[in-house]
């Protein structure tokens, strides 16, 4: 599952990375979901909650509940 959960935080970074992302940017969850989410695999699907988890334990971004927002530390690393 490690490979898995490395290929979503790829796919959660490079989003922010395409839409050009700053500190505080968003991930639209229907707009991920229609561009990246539907082409995954099923075990890929399945990894999408320990990878935001391991993204936000790494300070890469943040949830306030309902959203993830890109960090600083997210954002040094992207660029």
């Amino acid at each position: 599952m490690s490979d898995e959960i490395e290929f979503v935080k790829s796919e959660i970074l490079d989003y922010f990375r395409e839409r050009n992302a700053d500190v505080g940017h968003a991930l639209h969850a229907p707009a991920f979901n229609f561009q990246r989410i539907m082409r995954w695999n099923p075990k890929q699907k399945a990894a999408l909650d320990e990878a935001v988890a391991e993204l936000i334990a790494d300070g890469l971004v943040e949830s306030d509940g309902s959203t993830v927002v890109l960090t600083k530390r997210g954002v040094d690393l992207i660029y």
